[in-house]
């Protein structure tokens, strides 16, 4: 009850609650993913914003080259909103997941995840993705300071 109250006035002095931080890169994300796609959309109807990274030597842009770049930034927060990353992992046929405990030396439970099909799991489809969300995270950085239409 006390932390709900504390949110509560939080909400009302600051505008935000601590509870905002547990996950503040979902936050961040949910926020930023819809905003992303609408500017994508104004930029190319107004042919605005576009960095000069992506402008020719005659003044010309190629809005074709930012909208890639756009939506490889908008696939990282896809990403990061839907968290399916782990949903691309590939399980052998007929792969038995979970997992048995077994406890630690001093007999306390929950030490030791031991999987109970032993047959490796391939994360390569997951490091793929993985790397595809840094790409995406890391335009964003380079870019941020171009995000207008």
């Amino acid at each position: 009850m006390i932390r709900i109250l504390k949110f509560l006035w939080q909400r009302i002095t600051r505008g935000w609650d601590d509870s905002e931080t547990w996950g503040l890169y979902d936050r961040i994300a949910k926020f930023t993913l819809p905003r992303l796609i609408r500017l994508k959309e104004l930029s190319v109807r107004s042919g605005g914003g576009v960095p000069l990274d992506f402008v020719n030597e005659n003044n010309e842009a190629n809005i074709a080259e930012w909208n890639n770049v756009l939506d490889k930034m908008i696939y990282a927060f896809e990403r990061i909103v839907k968290d399916d990353v782990f949903d691309y992992v590939i399980y052998p046929p007929d792969y038995v997941r979970g997992f048995t405990l077994k406890p630690n030396e001093d007999g306390k439970p929950y030490a030791t995840h031991i999987p109970n099909d032993p047959r490796p799991i391939d994360y390569s489809k997951v490091e793929e993705i993985e790397a595809k969300i840094q790409e995406g995270l890391d335009l964003f950085a380079k870019y941020f300071r171009s995000l207008w239409w």
